[in-house]
């Protein structure tokens, strides 16, 4: 494996939470383009003045059964769940981890700390700190590649989130 797939799919799990946030922004403004407006009438038998189900209605129910809002509302649904999945995976590989390690790869990753600035945390030399990290990447690797035989997929996905901004997980 080149080291480059390692690091990407490092960063998509740092970029899952925002990833999921975008997918929710998705959902919300798919209810507010095509349910928002669907309201029934009352039903406590006092008017209300233009609560009546009619052409209004009608015609919103149309437009989302013609566009297709449910099936854009599951495929969100989809990828929140395989990007929830996917960041699970990768928690438990980093979790299988030693203290330093894992603490290395959040500085480098998450926090996106400078060598300089790992070096002083681990009050080690930058060649040291950078081998660490090597070896760090390689049992994550190890664990997706042999353990879970997850790295093509989780490879895939970081380089779709990558290329594309999202995540593309009905391609999966």
């Amino acid at each position: 494996m080149r080291s480059g797939e390692m690091e990407s799919i490092l960063m998509y799990y740092r970029d899952i939470p925002k990833l999921i946030e975008d997918e929710k922004a998705e959902q919300d403004m798919i209810v507010q383009k095509y349910y928002n407006g669907l309201r029934s009438p009352g039903l406590d038998g006092m008017p209300h003045g233009g609560g009546k189900p009619g052409n209004p209605t009608e015609k919103m129910g149309i437009k989302a059964a013609q566009d297709n809002a449910a099936r854009m509302l599951a495929r969100c649904e989809r990828r929140i769940s395989v990007l929830e999945s996917d960041k699970n995976i990768i928690d438990w590989c980093l979790d299988g981890l030693s203290g330093e390690y894992k603490k290395l790869i959040f500085e480098r990753v998450i926090f996106e700390y400078t060598w300089s600035t790992i070096s002083g945390n681990f009050d080690r030399a930058i060649s040291t700190v950078r081998t660490w990290y090597g070896d760090a990447v390689q049992r994550v690797e190890n664990v997706l590649e042999n353990e879970l035989k997850m790295l093509d997929v989780l490879t895939f996905r970081a380089s779709c989130a990558r290329d594309k901004g999202r995540n593309t997980s009905e391609s999966v």
